[in-house]
């Protein structure tokens, strides 16, 4: 069964952006699939961390409370998702802070950053278990001929 997040809810985006990016989640046995797509790699990897919030909390309506900065080193598109949801784990389980928006973009380096716009996770409506962790298995992220950028990971939970 896939659920269909809809299009972007990125205060931040221009009408053609958000017909173009977007999220939802696969049911999986005993995990989660989050699958992603943008018109570029940065809005991609936001719309994978959305999908990944919205598998475990809602977060509609939820006025951002303070901003989390994040700077990433990665080796190739699959490492920043990866590694950009890892962060979101690690925000979520150890600052007990939950993304309710978020901003990427490429560093002049081999790495991203950007900020989660963040609340405490006490506020937060919680609909599902949160992931553990980010698996490798079936990980993909890349362009489409067509130019749109897909993602697919599957997430531990």
């Amino acid at each position: 069964m896939a659920s269909d997040a809809g299009r972007s809810r990125s205060r931040r985006a221009s009408p053609a952006r958000r017909q173009t990016s977007g999220h939802r989640q696969v049911g999986h046995t005993a995990d989660v699939i989050v699958e992603a797509w943008g018109p570029d790699r940065e809005t991609c990897l936001e719309e994978a961390v959305r999908g990944t919030v919205a598998a475990f909390a809602d977060t509609r309506g939820s006025a951002p409370a303070a901003a989390v900065p994040f700077e990433l080193e990665v080796r190739g598109d699959e490492d920043a998702l990866v590694r950009l949801l890892e962060e979101v784990i690690y925000v979520v389980e150890v600052k007990r802070l939950l993304p309710v928006d978020i901003r990427v973009e490429r560093d002049a380096g081999a790495g991203i950053r950007g900020v989660f716009h963040v609340i405490p996770l006490d506020r937060a409506r919680i609909v599902g278990a949160a992931p553990k962790a980010v698996s490798w298995g079936g990980l993909r992220v890349a362009p489409e001929h067509s130019g749109l950028w897909r993602a697919h990971v599957t997430l531990d939970v």
